[in-house]
């Protein structure tokens, strides 16, 4: 078996920094722990405010899970020991899309809220070796960093127009290239729109009017607002930052080579599919 052991602050684990052989990792609860001496373990440890997997090691006693207080609450010591460092990628944010225990993406360290965690050996492996499930990884940080209303959108097309994608997937390219064609038609193409309506304009007005056109919220959204004061988004500030962006043939370059990445990972990651068979594609609607 495999588990992750949480530890709250770096300074925690010291006596590991500095070269000692083992460590006592203490449990104090009602519930007991089912490791056992051989077990392997991954240290996940609060450094500079962000959660990193630091040391790989195994179990080599645990002590008290037998003996209970009058309430019930036992007190283990479980001594560690074997450790090896455990190189980038090693944070918790890397394998968001990779542990099959994580579904909130944005706040993976809300699925470690207690203190240790039974994680599978695949997964283990993949932490230790820092391999990650690309594939899962590309598709649902791309889908998952769009506005919210798109990311509903996206995934009320992808139901109506290929259901089959997000209950089997398996097929992440197919997947990644639908993704992708609903950005080209959805974003993309209102991008070029936009940038067209303003040549138009500069033949039509001067340029003092022309920096004052833009889209303000309708009757309805100001009643909704109880009537806050009325935002203009302008054209021409809109169109500048597209200009120096270079928006469009940045991002669908992007695209291209995320499918690229896709297409190269997919025949090594049968080990991850076996894993989330049964797992929906990782469309997060909850932020």
């Amino acid at each position: 078996m495999a588990w992750i052991f949480k530890i709250e602050s770096l300074n925690d684990i010291r006596p590991i920094l500095n070269g000692e052989e083992k460590w006592v990792f203490e449990l104090t609860q009602k519930r007991n722990f089912g490791g056992k001496e051989g077990d392997d373990v991954i240290l996940l440890v609060l450094k500079e405010g962000e959660w990193v997997f630091t040391h790989s090691c195994e179990i080599l006693e645990v002590e008290g899970r037998d003996k209970q207080d009058e309430d019930g609450t036992r007190y283990m010591l479980i001594t560690i020991g074997n450790f090896e460092v455990i190189n980038q990628p090693n944070k918790l944010d890397d394998f968001s899309y990779t542990l099959t225990r994580i579904n909130r993406f944005k706040d993976p360290i809300w699925h470690f809220r207690r203190k240790y965690a039974h994680i599978e050996m695949e997964e283990f492996k993949a932490i230790t070796n820092g391999e990650l499930f690309v594939s899962r990884t590309v598709f649902g940080k791309l889908v998952n960093s769009l506005h919210k209303d798109h990311r509903l959108n996206f995934f009320r097309t992808l139901i109506d127009e290929k259901p089959e994608l997000f209950f089997n997937p398996a097929e992440y390219l197919e997947a990644f290239r639908f993704l992708k064609a609903y950005l080209e038609n959805n974003l993309f193409q209102h991008v070029e729109w936009l940038t067209q309506t303003y040549d138009m304009l500069q033949d039509l007005v001067d340029e003092e009017t022309l920096e004052q056109i833009g889209f303000a919220d309708s009757a309805e959204d100001l009643a909704a607002t109880r009537f806050q004061p009325r935002k203009t988004e302008r054209i021409a500030s809109h169109v500048l930052k597209i200009s120096q962006n270079q928006v469009l043939g940045n991002q669908q370059s992007l695209l291209v080579e995320l499918e690229g990445e896709i297409q190269q990972s997919r025949e090594n990651e049968r080990t991850f599919n076996r894993l989330f068979r049964n797992r929906q594609l990782p469309i997060q609607f909850n932020f």
